[in-house]
Formats: C-alpha cells, structure tokens, sequence
C-alpha cells in the first residue's frame, strides 16, 4: 500500500491551513486505498497525529524533522508540506531523492515570498521552487511572484477548500454565546497578536477595534465579537495587559479567548450578521468560505485575491466597509455556491505517484 504524509499544523489549533489538513486527510482516507499519516508542525499529537515537530526550540524542531526524515521519510511514496516554513521546504527537497519520496509543497500564504528577501532565503526558495514534484498555491496571485522568483510553467493554483460536514460546538464557546443578546447586531472577526515586519497587526486588530469603537459605528448599535486566538509565546498577564490597551473599556467589544486556537471559528457565524477579516497580509482566507457556506456575508481587505463573493475593502478605508456592510449584512440569510476542489486534490495525488 502507498502511503502519504501531510506535513503541517493539525487542529487544534484551528486556522485555515490546520482545517485544510484535517479536510484533506479526512478525504483521502474516505477516498483513496491509501495510508495517510499527519506530521503535525505545530500541536500535539492526538489520534490522528502520527508525528509531532512541534517545540518551543527552533533547534528542537529541526532535531525533531531531521529524525523523521531520516527514521521514517523512506517509507512514504508521498510527502506533502503545508506549513510556512522555507527552511523546512528546504530540508525536504534536499533528501526526496535520497529517501525515494515525491515532495508536494502547498504555498498558502507570503511566507516563501518573504523569505526570498534575504540572500539565503532566495537560495533556499528557488531550490524549494525548483526541484519539488509539484509546487502549488492558494492565491492565483503568487503565481506570477514565483515564476518571477523561479520560472517553471507548471506552477498550480489551487484553492484549499475541501467541502465541510457538521460540527459540534463546543460548551466553552456555548457558554460564550448565551452571554450574547440576541437583539444586538454582532458582527465577527478573528486573529492572533502577531505582527507584520513593520510592526502592524497582521489581523488587523487595532484597526477593527478603532472602527467598532468610533461614535457612527456605536451610534449604529453594531457589536464585533472578536475570537482571539492565544499560543503560548508569552505570559498570559502580558496578553491581558495588551487586549485591555486594545479594548479600551469599549462596552460593544467582545472578546472571546481562544487559547492555543483549540475552538473552531464555525459556531459563532450563528449569532452574527457578517464575518470581517482585516488582514494586513494574507494568502486566500478559509475562514471567508466557512462564514459565507454558513450564509453570512464576508468582508476582507483587497491585500491579495478573495474567494468569489466575498465584499473587498481597502485596509486603509473605513467608510468602504461600513457601505459594503450596510449594503449586504441586513437582507437576510445569502446563499453562496462554492467550488468544492476534493476531486481536483485526489487528481493531485494519483497523478503524483505515477513514475
């Protein structure tokens, strides 16, 4: 039997790259006769979780990769990476033909663009671009910017969405929810502390907060629940300290604490009148799919290409989201028809494990 290895983050915690995983194992193991294991970068393992890299050492991690490659790697036909890491899409292409496995590297974000800026960064992106079976990318865009960094035709662009099926949700989330009034107009947003190399929020935080807590927006009776997602980077009294500079004692920012991102964003669309990513930089936005498959209008800034139907704003303009929510979040419930790419990603995988 063949076997294949997805290598990324695996719920929890859940994000757009971690739900993809899980859709994309779940989709091979109902639809090819072949092993699939999951080499998860960023968490644990659980039940589905074969391998875990995850550490707080980067020297750990690498120690932990090293080892599977070397102690496992020759027993898969197929080891497809998902994760941001140039230097781990390095190692990989570096011993494929040593240990006789076909590599397939997802790009779903800017990380191997921003990488390329450094000298050895560039060196270590073209090999990656260059000697991997199939180099693919949620972002049409990116294209364009990979051939520009390494031309090969055979780039693929290929959107990570795997059609959904029900989810419980969970009592923590649940117990949130019931703190909610139900004749309030709640409109949902999600992210991490993270920054950009410029030193914004990469989701936009300080952004989405001031435009909640502005006197129109107020006057309007509009909530945002924000889902903010915690790792464990830092000490919690340290992210207490930065959410209630952020906040501002704001009584229609509500924040729900979603440490190590173990709850899924999926429940709250129930409550909500429109989903809202503010993103500084991104690569397509999942998360956009999920709230529009539950009828819910998506709103994102214009930093890359979104999926259909999804209302674009510029980061830098307030008074373009407030007329698109106006225009779109109050004429009931949208139905929104969406690709579903399972078959085109088990066309992917057969064909890579031809000679």
């Amino acid at each position: 039997m063949k076997r294949i290895a997805l290598i990324g983050p695996y719920p929890p915690p859940y994000g757009g790259i971690s739900i993809f995983m899980d859709r994309l194992y779940q989709l091979i193991q109902k639809e090819l006769e072949n092993e699939c294991h999951i080499v998860n970068e960023f968490g644990d393992k659980n039940e589905s979780v074969k391998y875990a890299l995850s550490s707080n050492s980067r020297i750990m991690y690498l120690i932990k990769l090293g080892y599977f490659i070397f102690a496992h790697s020759h027993r898969y036909h197929i080891i497809y990476y998902n994760g941001p890491h140039t230097l781990t899409r390095y190692v990989l292409v570096l011993f494929a033909k040593v240990f006789g496995y076909k590599l397939i590297v997802h790009i779903h974000g800017q990380s191997l663009i921003r990488a390329s800026k450094s000298i050895w960064g560039r060196i270590m992106a073209k090999s990656v671009l260059r000697n991997s079976n199939k180099v693919l990318t949620v972002n049409s865009l990116m294209v364009k910017q990979m051939q520009d960094l390494f031309y090969r035709e055979d780039y693929q662009y290929l959107p990570a969405h795997i059609q959904s099926g029900k989810m419980n949700v969970p009592e923590e989330v649940q117990k949130f929810l019931r703190t909610l009034n139900d004749g309030k107009t709640y409109f949902l947003s999600y992210g991490t502390l993270d920054k950009t190399d410029s030193g914004n929020y990469v989701y936009g935080i300080k952004e989405i907060f001031s435009f909640f807590s502005s006197k129109r927006v107020k006057d309007l009776g509009y909530h945002l629940i924000f889902v903010l997602i915690l790792y464990k980077d830092k000490h919690f009294v340290e992210y207490q300290n930065e959410i209630a500079s952020l906040v501002n004692q704001q009584d229609n920012l509500h924040i729900f604490i979603n440490k190590g991102g173990k709850y899924p964003l999926v429940p709250f669309f129930a409550k909500v009148n429109g989903y809202i990513r503010w993103t500084m930089e991104d690569g397509l936005g999942v998360s956009l799919i999920e709230a529009m498959e539950n009828g819910i209008p998506a709103f994102a800034t214009n930093v890359c290409n979104r999926p259909e139907g999804t209302v674009l704003f510029s980061p830098e303009d307030e008074n373009q989201l407030l007329k698109g929510i106006q225009l779109n979040s109050f004429s009931g419930s949208k139905e929104y028809n969406f690709k579903d790419y399972s078959s085109q990603y088990i066309e992917l995988l057969n064909s890579t494990f031809q000679p």
